[in-house]
């Protein structure tokens, strides 16, 4: 009976947290990319810090 009323239980109160982690290891990645990463792999980097910083932001909304 000590089930959340939302149905999401346990996992939806991790969302925000993780979401949150999410979005600062973006942030990083993309400094990386910019400063110190490979030119020829700086584009590749960017797009994946885009793309982790999006899902981020998705996962922190939907806790």
């Amino acid at each position: 009976m000590g089930q959340a009323v939302d149905g999401i239980g346990g996992a939806g109160r991790a969302l925000a947290p993780v979401g949150a982690v999410m979005a600062a290891l973006s942030v990083g990645l993309a400094a990386y990319a910019s400063h110190a990463g490979a030119p020829d792999a700086r584009e590749a980097l960017q797009s994946a810090a885009l793309f982790l910083f999006g899902h981020g932001i998705a996962l922190a909304a939907l806790a």
